[in-house]
C-alpha cells in the first residue's frame, strides 16, 4: 500500500479494503439493528402502512438484506462527505421500504406488540431447470463474463450512434454488410438517395 494519504472525501477500492482490516462500527449484524438501526428508524407501525417484526433474525430476507446494509453501512460511512447520504439514498431506503411494506414484505404476518407471527409467507415455488438448460450462458457465470464489457451498454451506444449518423455511409464501409450494393451520398443537398446505389430521384420543383 502507498503511504500516500488518501483525500478526506475519498472511499478506497475493493482492493484497498481487503487489504486493510475495517474498523467496524459494529462488531455484529444483531449490534448494527439494535444498537444502530432500530434507534434511528422511528415509524408508526400497524398492519395497514408499515410492518415490522421484532424477531427480524427469524426472517431469512429481512436477515439477507439487513446484513447488506450494515456491510454497506460499515464501507461507505469512511467517506466523511457523502458515505452516509449514498447509503439511506441508495442502500437502507429501498431495503427498509422492501421489508416493511404491509403486503408484500416479509414481516406480513407479524405485529411490533404481538411479536413474530405463525402465519408466515413461504418461500417462492421454483422448479430445477432442466440439465439440459445448464450449459447455455444464461445459466452459468463465468470469470470472462465478469470482465467482459456490459453488451446490453455497447448495444445501446451504437444504437445511439446508428441514429445518430449523417446519411449515407463511410468510404471503407463494406458492401457485403449491405447484401453486396453499396449506398452513396447524394452530392446535390436537394436530391434524395434512390433504391438503388446512384440513381437519383430529382426534387420536386416549384410551380
Amino acid at each position: 500500500m502507498s503511504e500516500t494519504p488518501e483525500s478526506p472525501g475519498r472511499v478506497g477500492t475493493s482492493d484497498e479494503v481487503r487489504d486493510e482490516q475495517l474498523d467496524l462500527v459494529f462488531s455484529s449484524l444483531d449490534d448494527f439493528v439494535a444498537e444502530y438501526l432500530t434507534q434511528v428508524v422511528h415509524r408508526r407501525l400497524n398492519r395497514a402502512v408499515c410492518v415490522w417484526c421484532p424477531d427480524w433474525w427469524r426472517h431469512p430476507e429481512a436477515v439477507a438484506r439487513l446484513s447488506v446494509l450494515w456491510r454497506a453501512f460499515e464501507f461507505l460511512r469512511s467517506d466523511p462527505a457523502l458515505g452516509l447520504s449514498t447509503w439511506w439514498l441508495h442502500h437502507a431506503d429501498p431495503h427498509l421500504h422492501a421489508l416493511m411494506h404491509p403486503q408484500y414484505g416479509p414481516f406480513v404476518g407479524c405485529d411490533p406488540r404481538d411479536g413474530h407471527g405463525e402465519s408466515q409467507p413461504g418461500p417462492l415455488p421454483a422448479n430445477r431447470a432442466p440439465q439440459a438448460l445448464l450449459a447455455h450462458p444464461a445459466f452459468a457465470l463465468r470469470q470472462e463474463d465478469l470482465d467482459a464489457p456490459d453488451f446490453q451498454a455497447v448495444r445501446s451506444a451504437a444504437t445511439a450512434a446508428a441514429r445518430n449518423a449523417p446519411p449515407g455511409l463511410p468510404d471503407d464501409a463494406d458492401p457485403d454488410e449491405l447484401g453486396g450494393k453499396r449506398k452513396t451520398k447524394s452530392k446535390d443537398p436537394g436530391r434524395e438517395q434512390g433504391p438503388s446505389a446512384g440513381t437519383h430521384v430529382p426534387a420536386p420543383r416549384k410551380t
